[in-house]
């Protein structure tokens, strides 16, 4: 099933942000999708069909791509991001 979001929820303004900032917002549902991922991927939710396991692989490999990309922006150690760390 597809839901259309509300516009408003995506907007800066929707909300104030945790104490933790703007990085510790994103990383709680990335972490929770990350999981729920995984458990599909392990066949907790039974075998996948068709192409739905390439599927998957994309989504977990974008998970972790925007995992990354909010690291560099919001460093879990407290110094500013901005920058790639390598």
């Amino acid at each position: 099933m597809v839901r259309a979001v509300d516009p408003s929820l995506l907007s800066p303004s929707a909300g104030a942000l945790p104490a933790e900032g703007p990085g510790h917002a994103m990383r709680t549902p990335l972490t929770a999708l990350s999981a729920a991922l995984a458990l599909l991927g392990a066949g907790v939710g039974g075998a996948l069909p068709g192409e739905a396991a390439h599927l998957l692989a994309i989504a977990e490999r974008n998970c972790r791509t925007l995992a990354r990309v909010i690291e560099d922006q919001y460093p879990s150690d407290g110094q500013p991001g901005g920058g790639h760390s390598d």
